[in-house]
């Protein structure tokens, strides 16, 4: 096992108490940097959180002083630092994954980003089989992800579609952390993500 697969299995045994979730791009500019902000913002509301790129600059363009950007070799050392963090977000960029007790690999489901994948690399989606693939900034309906998954013969955890990075809520986001475990209110007196409803 991966140590990532370990950490998720310690992670949902109740062992280890803190998710350090990466985001990896897989088609070009398919969005990590924009969703890891987004799912920050949405997370901070209820959970003690960190949200950190290794090896880029891109966050300084959202005057967001929380956000830290940190060099691949200091993310170990940053993870022991922060073990009070209930969740450490990354974007990954180019890194590996081996910190992370989940992934997310995002495909923007353009014709143009899934041809120049498939002729850089054809076997990609046999190397994500198993993994948590997210179609991102993705305007295809149920029926056309079923055809994606028969073509790519892959299972697509979740469909984001193009969003404001404005909103502080975002509905879709709202339900996709929901996908992804998280459901503790501000108030810790429901089931649900925040206390809004």
């Amino acid at each position: 096992n991966s140590i990532s697969e370990e950490k998720g299995k310690k992670y949902k045994e109740g062992k280890i108490q803190q998710r350090i979730i990466g985001l990896k791009n897989v088609t070009e500019h398919a969005g990590a940097t924009t969703l890891t902000v987004i799912l920050g913002r949405h997370l901070q509301k209820a959970y003690k959180i960190k949200t950190i790129e290794l090896d880029s600059h891109d966050f300084v363009f959202f005057n967001d002083k929380s956000l830290e950007s940190i060099s691949s070799n200091d993310f170990s050392g940053y993870v022991t630092k922060n073990n009070d963090a209930e969740v450490i977000l990354v974007d990954l960029n180019n890194n590996p994954e081996n910190m992370c007790t989940d992934v997310l690999y995002l495909v923007e489901p353009g014709l143009i980003k899934l041809n120049k994948l498939i002729k850089k690399n054809n076997k990609i989606f046999d190397e994500l089989k198993g993994k948590k693939i997210i179609l991102n900034k993705s305007v295809l309906d149920k029926k056309d992800i079923t055809e994606f998954e028969r073509e790519s013969g892959s299972k697509i955890f979740d469909n984001i579609p193009p969003l404001d990075d404005k909103l502080d809520y975002i509905e879709a986001i709202n339900d996709f952390l929901i996908s992804l475990g998280f459901s503790r209110f501000d108030d810790g007196t429901k089931s649900g993500l925040f206390n809004i409803f």
